[in-house]
């Protein structure tokens, strides 16, 4: 080359950036480009290679030499390049390049095939570049750029390759991005016109597939085969042509041979092929790639590209020859010389770096193991910056980053995840690399990459096994110390892994790449919608979906926690400005609002929307909603699936507890049934060791304390948010943000350890946080949904039901503590009055008459059945039951409520007329069980169980009610003005005592051991202790008006006195009874002794009444009694029809109706029954 510019002695600065000027040309994999190199110099401009190292004064023939010889290692053995004549230097080291031999590199260890040699192979028949084939497949899928990566969208879609195998031993790998149901196999040509919405490969003649989720080989039919795949595995695929077999293998691991006497030969091929079910998802490696699992004997379909491997791999040494001597150098000379020898590699294989096989291959490997040094990494990037051409440059960095996704998302889990935290590493220096990052988030694939980033493949099987070796349960003491070190180990090693998730996501959001991140975000999560179909159904959501969103949760959480940590807690939340503009900021989701739909509520509130100035949403916020998104959709369901595992193992535990003890109690004599016990035995203690491993991961990667400390940081930001709303605005709030607090909230109470909740820093603040949520939107009239409502409700009854978040509910201001009663019971009648009544009888429990439960008991988690908002339905309810707490404030406060007006009576006929639908509804259940008890279904039983112990709340209900307000409840005659609420009140008192009095004796008498032997947790004696509770308090709080209601129930058509008295002896007994092993109620000596007393009181009251019957008798007449009861007077009349009854039974009626019970003419008024006039009785 000769230079055009003439060029003084350089005096630049020898650190000042050089920048090598490459010409465009027209680079390709075939044709090695012509060009001329310029260096651009800051001082002097472009100069030619020749021009500047001639120019530099100190240099030298011999320090060129000596510098090209140690990045150049194998232009050495020639042996002239000392020579005087032909000296080595950059004026002819193009030369020398081209002449040079490679040396054999350790890439000949793969086992490439040179390409040439391939396409002269028979048996293959299809273009070089093998990709799934568009146009011959069935249903929709979404297919990436390289048709190598295919997700189902439609009900069973079916795609082939473009590449048939006539003979051979061949094979192709799929990574699962997804673990439901796949077909994966071969298929020959003559199947596909057989293939249709529900049947895919394998389910013809001369297709062959396994799926691995149903664990089954499919050939026209079905067989158990294999084993369960997860997300994550490499199954790799192989068909052996010459012998007619199709076998399959799971990260390595051959699962045998699948399939024999496959037909071949003259006219028989087939052609890899798929079938996937909705949202399945997989990417395809037919040797584009190295395979992750190479089998021996068989060959990737594509070619390897073996000419251009040996000749990277050997300029890759150079270059790391270069990079070392940058580093140990300080010669002035070597800024230079590198840039020369950079621009003399890159111009040869630069066209290379765009070959994905390339790029997996070596130059991963190279960065991961030779350039681990920061320094040193970030040298090469700056080489490639500036020797690749733009073009060339974009490909690379994407291929890279997919690259090193794909082997980060396949790595296997290790206590010393080193393999994967060198891929994560290498992945957090790229982004930090501002060139490599504008083209990395620039991508229209970074979020299908960006996936696999956050993947963390958890063991299995015999890896588990080594990674926990001794399991340990509860109750089970030994190897606990092992267990726990265990446990440490597996902590250590995620907190790595996360550590560098949160590094990610730190240059993501807090650069100048937030915006294109937000945009991601909002695509993810708007496509996880459009799966989910709406927000009440998520378990539509896939597994691994849900893991993805789980750390990602993870990671922007604990980013944002960081970045945010200066400022106060209560200064971090969604500013309201971001839901209330006119726009829907999540997009096409048009999310619900607390105030209904988004679109009605602009109509609804347009003068308040005009009022407000549109903004456009602030970043911080949209990242914020998005966060809170997240776990809505995925974390809280991964966290609930968590703990239900835990749950099992425990169950396991506790059955195989109770199978030793039958072995130990076993007669020597019962061989057969010892023989059982001990099949029983091994199975329960192979389950419980398999859960005991795998709880130890779920509690260390999924229930860890530091995931319990992001939500704790989300949950408080997203009640701040709620309590920052002002005005209208709050119907404006997305629906989720409050459903998200009650699931995070529910979330840290139930699955987390309670012990760890409550010693948490942030508890007391959290906790008082929530008892205002709690207080403020408790049956808000403001908030539309009725799921919402009533998910309020039931957070709010867990919220009670412990000491330390009752007494946060306690400690809030007064005005407070009155709204949140208030609301309960100003919408008993109108909201779900299941979850009212629970919540309202926490205040109550362990002040009742022998309102408590055995000690084992408490500390379980119990699945409660529940009738649901819509009549018909029931839904489940996680109870975990704790010591009573009984809440004297909120007893006072409720009390306080009874006594206004007639709020008491109300109320109180409400809480009868529910105990009377309820206890229809589980006699009605008993005697279907009672016509056949040998066969009936499971939900008739759970039914019968859910009535009962509403049945029993409720009428614990009554109680605190006459313990508050017994005046309610007992109408006093010598009171100055009537009270017929309080006399209709005693008269449903006594028909309630007196039904369930003989209900229970039945129940007692006939169905004893059909309760006993099905439900557990039904006993009889619960009404007796809740009813004797009534009488009890009664007696305590009104002793001057017991003998008024004793006489009542007394002289009540139906009492039986001996009947009567056994029901209350029985209660009085059930402290000394056991029945099977568990005590259900505890009666003390003091409640023994009201027993006694109260049954002496009955007796006597019985002999008065004994008495007065024989010195009086009825004076009023069968036509002057109201027609109704029976029992009383004539007292009231309606207007306008004039037709009349007693004044009780006229104000019990009005409660629930408005017209005449005769005539159902409406009423206007109810005035005093006129006397009929005495008429002569001659007319």
């Amino acid at each position: 080359m000769e230079s055009s510019l003439e060029t003084d002695d350089l005096s630049a600065d020898p650190t000042t950036p050089i920048h090598i000027e490459l010409p465009s040309s027209s680079r390709n994999s075939t044709r090695e480009p012509k060009r001329q190199l310029r260096i651009v110099d800051p001082i002097r401009g472009a100069l030619s290679p020749e021009q500047l190292c001639g120019n530099l004064s100190f240099n030298s023939y011999n320090d060129q030499a000596c510098y090209i010889r140690e990045v150049f290692p194998f232009l050495c053995e020639g042996g002239d390049e000392f020579n005087a004549e032909k000296p080595l230097s950059f004026s002819n080291l193009d030369l020398r390049l081209k002449q040079s031999i490679s040396v054999p590199s350790p890439i000949a260890e793969l086992g490439v095939v040179d390409m040439k040699k391939r396409a002269d192979v028979d048996g293959v028949l299809g273009p070089p570049v093998v990709r799934m084939d568009c146009g011959r497949s069935l249903g929709y899928f979404v297919y990436s750029k390289d048709k190598l990566d295919i997700e189902g969208r439609s009900n069973f879609s079916t795609s082939c390759a473009n590449t048939a195998l006539s003979k051979g031993k061949w094979m192709y790998e799929v990574l699962l991005l997804s673990r439901g149901i796949m077909q994966l196999g071969w298929a020959s040509p003559d199947s596909f016109s057989k293939f249709n919405a529900s049947e895919g490969v394998g389910d013809t003649p001369n297709s062959f597939a396994f799926d691995g989720k149903r664990t089954k080989k499919w050939n026209k039919g079905q067989t158990d085969y294999g084993e369960e795949w997860n997300v994550g595995d490499v199954i790799g695929c192989c068909i052996d042509l010459d012998v007619g077999e199709i076998s399959y293998y799971r990260n390595g691991t051959s699962l045998g041979v699948a399939f024999k006497n496959v037909k071949t030969g003259t006219g028989y091929m087939y052609f890899p092929a798929v079938s996937l079910s909705y949202e399945e998802h997989v990417r395809i490696n037919f040797g584009d790639r190295p395979f992750n699992y190479k089998v021996d004997g068989f060959e990737p379909i594509q070619s390897f590209p073996g000419e251009e491997l040996t000749s990277v791999d050997q300029y890759l040494g150079c270059i790391d020859n270069i990079l070392k001597l940058h580093l140990n150098s300080a010669k002035e000379s070597n800024l230079y010389f590198s840039q020369l020898c950079m621009a003399h590699i890159f111009d040869k294989i630069g066209h290379l770096f765009t070959n994905p096989y390339v790029i997996h291959c070596l130059v991963v490997p190279f960065l991961t193991e030779k350039c681990q040094l920061p320094e040193k990494r970030g040298k090469f990037f700056e080489a490639v910056t500036t020797f690749l051409e733009e073009d060339e440059l974009e490909e690379f960095v994407n291929e890279l980053f997919h690259s090193v996704a794909l082997l980060s998302y396949c790595c296997v889990y290790s206590n010393q995840p080193t393999e994967k935290i060198q891929y994560l590493q290498l992945a957090v220096d790229m982004l930090a690399d501002t060139k490599f990052s504008d083209i990395i988030v620039g991508s229209p694939l970074f979020g299908q990459r960006f996936i696999l980033y956050l993947h963390f493949k958890g063991p299995d099987g015999s890896l588990l096994g080594s990674i926990v070796p001794h399991p340990w349960w509860p109750g089970y003491d030994d190897h606990k110390d092992s267990f726990d070190s265990a446990t440490r180990s597996i902590h250590s090693a995620i907190k790595q892994v996360e550590a560098m998730f949160a590094k990610m996501l730190d240059i993501l959001l807090n650069g100048r790449h937030l915006k294109r991140f937000l945009v991601y975000l909002n695509d993810f999560i708007g496509h996880i919608l459009t799966v989910a179909v709406s927000l009440a159904n998520l378990r539509n959501i896939p597994i691994h979906q849900q893991a993805f969103m789980s750390n990602l949760f993870l990671a922007i959480s604990r980013s944002l926690a960081e970045s945010t940590s200066s400022l106060p807690a209560s200064r971090v939340y969604i500013k309201q400005s971001y839901f209330t503009s006119k726009n829907d900021p999540n997009g096409k989701a048009e999310l619900q609002r607390v105030g209904g739909n988004h679109s009605h509520l602009k109509k609804e509130f347009k003068d308040y929307l005009a009022r407000v100035q549109d903004v456009e949403p602030d970043d911080m916020s949209h990242l914020l909603n998005h966060t809170a998104l997240l776990f809505h959709l995925g974390v809280y369901r991964r966290l609930l699936s968590a703990d239900l595992f835990c749950r099992e193992m425990v169950d396991h535990a506790a059955n195989l507890h109770a199978v030793r003890q039958k072995i130990a109690k076993c007669p020597a004599g019962e061989t057969d049934v010892m023989e059982d016990l001990k099949q029983c035995e091994a199975v329960l203690e192979k389950d419980t060791i398999t859960t005991s491993r795998m709880t130890a991961w779920i509690k260390t990667v999924i229930l860890s304390e530091a995931r319990m400390n992001d939500i704790i940081w989300m949950l408080r930001m997203l009640l701040h948010t709620v309590e920052n709303v002002e005005g209208s605005a709050f119907v404006f709030m997305p629906e989720f943000y409050m459903i998200a607090i009650l699931n995070m909230y529910r979330a840290l109470q139930e699955c987390f350890p309670s012990k760890a909740l409550m010693k948490h820093r942030q508890a007391p603040v959290l906790f008082r946080e929530l008892a205002q949520f709690f207080s403020k939107h408790i049956c808000s009239e403001e908030i539309k949904s009725i799921d919402v409502k009533d998910h309020i409700l039931q957070s709010s009854v867990i919220f009670v039901n412990y000491r330390h978040t009752l007494q946060a509910l306690e400690r809030l201001p007064e005005a407070s503590c009155h709204h949140f009663m208030s609301s309960i019971v100003s919408q008993y009648s109108k909201s779900n009055y299941v979850h009212l009544s629970r919540m309202l009888i926490r205040f109550w429990k362990g002040h009742g008459f022998a309102y408590r439960d055995p000690p084992e008991y408490y500390g379980k988690r119990h699945e409660v059945l529940l009738p649901g908002v819509l009549a018909g339905t029931a839904c489940y309810m996680s109870v975990y039951e704790v010591e009573p707490n009984p809440s004297v404030k909120y007893q006072n406060l409720f009390s306080s409520f009874l006594l206004q007006g007639q709020n008491g009576a109300k109320f109180t006929n409400i809480v009868f007329n529910q105990l009377n639908s309820c206890l229809t509804e589980f006699m009605n259940s008993r005697l279907e069980i009672r016509k056949n008890p040998s066969n009936y279904n499971t939900l008739v039983e759970r039914s019968c169980q859910m009535w009962y112990d509403l049945t029993t709340i409720l009428v614990r209900f009554l109680e605190m009610i006459a313990a508050l307000a017994p005046q309610i409840m007992i109408a006093n005659p010598e009171a100055m003005v009537y009270d017929a609420t309080s006399e209709i009140n005693m008269e449903r008192l006594v028909q309630l005592v007196i039904q369930i009095m003989n209900r229970n004796k039945l129940l007692v008498m006939t169905e004893e051991h059909i309760i006993h032997q099905k439900f557990s947790s039904i006993d009889v004696l619960k009404l007796n202790a809740g009813i004797t509770g009534i009488i009890i308090h009664l007696n305590r709080n009104a002793p001057h008006l017991m003998e008024i209601f004793l006489r009542k129930l007394i002289t009540e058509q139906g009492f039986d006195l001996p009947v009567f008295h056994k029901f209350i002896t029985a209660t009085k007994e059930v402290g000394e009874r056991r029945n099977r092993g568990t005590e259900y109620h505890f009666v003390n000596e003091e409640e023994v002794k009201e027993i006694d007393d109260l049954l002496a009181m009955v007796q006597s009251v019985q002999r008065s009444i004994d008495v007065e019957s024989h010195q009086s008798e009825a004076t009023i007449s069968d036509d002057d009694l109201c027609p109704i009861c029976y029992s009383r007077p004539v007292s009231a009349m309606f207007v306008p029809c004039r037709h009349k009854s007693c004044r009780a039974c006229i104000t019990q009626y009005l409660y629930n109706y408005k017209n005449c019970f005769f005539c159902k003419t409406s009423i206007q008024e109810v005035v005093d029954a006129e006397p009929e006039p005495e008429t002569d009785p001659s007319t």
